[in-house]
């Protein structure tokens, strides 16, 4: 969830130079900028907008795109790292997206084939993952 709010203030961040004119927040901005309450300051701590290159106001859509992938990246391999729970690395070692995710199906089948690969199915019995045969993955 936090890399989500990141992406999302990054992108916030990067439309207000192109906001037009007369918009309430070209307006107010200068003023939001020096008020010592302003939360306008947090916004520039984002760990996304950090990475991105200098100048950050003429940022492309391209550079966002890959400052963003190799973000999202780095914030995975942390969590794979640092979390006490291993399954996560050991059964899934490769950084990419599930194919299940690019296999057109209605929410019903993915839901169905998701379950049968946990081995949640009723009637089914739970097969015990390859890298751990003493833990079973429950709901």
């Amino acid at each position: 969830m936090m890399e989500r709010t990141s992406i999302l203030q990054t992108k916030f961040l990067l439309s207000i130079p192109f906001l037009p004119e007369n918009a309430l927040l070209t307006k107010m901005l200068p003023i939001i900028i020096h008020q010592p309450k302003s939360k306008c300051h947090t916004l520039h701590q984002s760990p996304l907008w950090n990475q991105l290159p200098e100048p950050k106001d003429l940022t492309s859509n391209s550079i966002f795109k890959t400052t963003k992938k190799l973000f999202l990246h780095q914030r995975l391999e942390h969590t794979i790292n640092d979390n006490p729970n291993r399954l996560l690395a050991l059964c899934r070692p490769k950084l990419i997206l599930n194919p299940i995710l690019w296999i057109l199906m209605t929410r019903k089948e993915r839901s169905c084939y998701i379950r049968w690969r946990m081995g949640w199915l009723s009637g089914g019995r739970p097969k015990p993952c390859i890298k751990f045969r003493y833990h079973s993955l429950n709901k």
